[in-house]
């Protein structure tokens, strides 16, 4: 029964530069996915620290503009 699995399925034999070849893609593949990865996390972290912004900045000209309409009703 091994005999006949054996000849169904021999053992294939790899050359020590076709595995370097492999690693050596599977390596960029990986770096490539990471980059594109870390450019996405970088892209949303900025409009997350500009929409920290935003929130604080709106009040501010709410305020302000409120202060003034106040001040020129009380002149």
């Amino acid at each position: 029964l091994i005999k006949q699995q054996s000849q169904l399925c021999p053992i294939a034999t790899i050359s020590f530069d076709q595995i370097n070849s492999c690693l050596k893609e599977y390596v960029h593949s990986e770096r490539k996915y990471l980059t594109m990865r870390n450019k996405q996390q970088l892209i949303k972290f900025k409009d997350q620290i500009h929409e920290n912004v935003l929130f604080k900045i709106i009040p501010l000209s709410t305020m302000n503009t409120n202060q003034i309409k106040i001040e020129t009703y009380f002149k």
